[in-house]
């Protein structure tokens, strides 16, 4: 098991081709979209206003904390 695990860390730790950052992160959007989790900087200023008391303006901003993970 420790073998396999120091083989996968030099695996990891070597250099990666500049496309392979494009492809984890689509892969991570993919995998964010299909489980149904919010991401990007919309989602986290959304939450931020709601934390801030937008809901009080606008329904956009009223989020249910139970429902979403979070407020």
């Amino acid at each position: 098991m420790n073998d396999f695990l120091e083989q996968a860390h030099t695996f990891i730790s070597q250099p990666w081709p500049w496309w392979m950052g494009g492809v984890i992160i689509g892969l991570t959007l993919f995998l964010l979209l299909k489980f149904n989790k919010e991401f990007g900087l919309s989602a986290n200023l959304r939450t931020m206003c709601a934390a801030d008391g937008a809901g009080e303006y606008s329904d956009f901003f009223s989020l249910n904390g139970k429902n979403k993970g979070g407020i």
